[in-house]
């Protein structure tokens, strides 16, 4: 919360969450159990995240709301999960049992990828992270104007406000978006290459 308070203060930075992962960023989280009300307990895919986080980076709310810093025994569920759970998809309001823990789901959000586009929609669940929990932590930033005008102040103020922390990576969503489609923008790379290749032979032999 400090962090993200002391980033917020940045000129031209409009919102700060934080959480554990952002989609397409090939991290699909721990797999959690959930039992419903006359339900068969089912494993789900699980993350966590700050107040606002999802909101923050763009991912809509279908029903419901996003979290808040008192939501501690409130859970978010995708858009598949929420069929599973309701077959008209009205989930908001139901309680669960997430890893023997009995929560509330406040809202559903759209289905995201967390690994590549070509991934089917997995049940996915999202609790609210602790204040104080170790790990990596991914902080979400909407700014005005270029992201890349940015880094520089974001990692002076990561600094600041947490000494001794270490910045793995900082990307916009595009470029997580252009890095899962690597292998498909290489190969097309290579055909068009061969493909030029096999016109300028034609070419050659024709003269």
């Amino acid at each position: 919360d400090a962090v993200s308070g002391r980033l917020a203060r940045i000129a031209g930075v409009r919102r700060v969450a934080y959480g554990r992962s952002v989609p397409l960023s090939g991290m699909m989280g721990p797999t959690l159990r959930l039992e419903a009300p006359g339900q068969e307990p089912r494993e789900v895919k699980g993350g966590s995240a700050g107040p606002a986080f999802l909101s923050t980076l763009g991912v809509r709310m279908l029903s419901g709301r996003d979290l808040q810093a008192a939501d501690q025994h409130a859970v978010l569920v995708n858009a598949t999960l929420a069929r599973l759970l309701h077959p008209a998809g009205h989930a908001v309001g139901q309680q669960v049992r997430l890893d023997g823990t009995i929560r509330q789901i406040v809202g559903v959000f759209q289905d995201a990828a967390w690994n590549s586009i070509y991934d089917p929609p997995q049940p996915r669940a999202i609790t609210l992270t602790p204040a104080r929990s170790g790990g990596d932590t991914t902080f979400a930033v909407e700014v005005a104007g270029s992201p890349n005008s940015y880094v520089a102040a974001l990692r002076s103020g990561l600094a600041t406000a947490q000494p001794g922390s270490t910045v793995a990576s900082s990307k916009t969503l595009l470029q997580h978006y252009q890095d899962s489609l690597f292998v498909e923008r290489t190969a097309t790379q290579m055909f068009y290459a061969l493909g030029l290749l096999a016109l300028l032979l034609t070419i050659t032999g024709l003269h």
